[in-house]
């Protein structure tokens, strides 16, 4: 007898496997399956709910010309490419020179005030620092001129116009120096100082004579704790009160 598969052999075997594979060897017992009307996809969430379930993301830290988290905008304060580096890092070419300060002059201090008529006149030398004076014309200048220093001289440290130590051939020319005062003429005579106003009588009658019958005094009152001798009080109250 032929063994060729009949029809209906096929369909016994696809039963018995059927039949097997239903029972509690197949899969677990207690998952029950699940109804085609209950197996359709549930609808997608709204996208507010869907931002709102994110974490939120933290305040942004940027600073004025750099986006937060991002580089620095071009042209910024904090664009390496542009932005200077700290003073102390700085090339010394890369700051301004300071301005250069003023060489120290060589020409002497105003002297005060300007000389009347009739008043003495006086050259000055400005030299080593030092104050020279000097009577116009005198052979002491000549000298100095020429030589460039007097082996003999005085001098009076800071007597002269803004503290300057002053130089000069003799003390009557240093005091006659700094007595000069706008309106008035003066006069050395025997260490002591003679004031008259300008264009005044007594001056010509004192060059003549050498001497006035009529003057007061005031000892120790006039530059350089010299005596004072005048005309009169209102002369020397006048002159005093010139003084700097």
């Amino acid at each position: 007898m032929s063994r060729i598969p009949t029809l209906a052999s096929y369909v016994v075997a696809a039963l018995l496997l059927t039949s097997c594979c239903a029972g509690p060897a197949c899969g677990p017992a207690d998952s029950p399956e699940v109804p085609a009307a209950q197996a359709v996809m549930a609808p997608a969430a709204p996208p507010e709910a869907v931002a709102a379930s994110q974490p939120m993301a933290p305040a942004s830290t940027g600073t004025p010309g750099r986006p937060a988290g991002g580089a620095p905008a071009p042209g910024s304060a904090e664009d390496p490419r542009t932005a200077l580096p700290p003073p102390a890092l700085r090339a010394p070419g890369a700051q301004p020179a300071p301005a250069p300060r003023p060489a120290p002059r060589e020409d002497p201090p105003a002297a005060p005030g300007a000389p009347d008529a009739g008043a003495a006149a006086f050259e000055e030398r400005w030299h080593d620092g030092r104050l020279w004076v000097f009577r116009a014309g005198s052979k002491e200048l000549a000298r100095f001129d020429k030589d460039g220093e007097l082996a003999k001289h005085v001098i009076r440290p800071r007597a002269g116009p803004g503290g300057v130590t002053l130089k000069a051939p003799d003390a009557d020319t240093i005091l006659a120096y700094v007595a000069r005062r706008p309106g008035f003429v003066t006069e050395v005579h025997d260490g002591r100082l003679w004031v008259f106003k300008a264009g005044a009588k007594e001056l010509e009658r004192f060059r003549k004579d050498g001497e006035l019958a009529k003057h007061v005094v005031r000892p120790g009152a006039g530059p350089l704790g010299a005596t004072l001798k005048a005309p009169d009080a209102e002369t020397l109250d006048a002159y005093l009160a010139t003084q700097p």
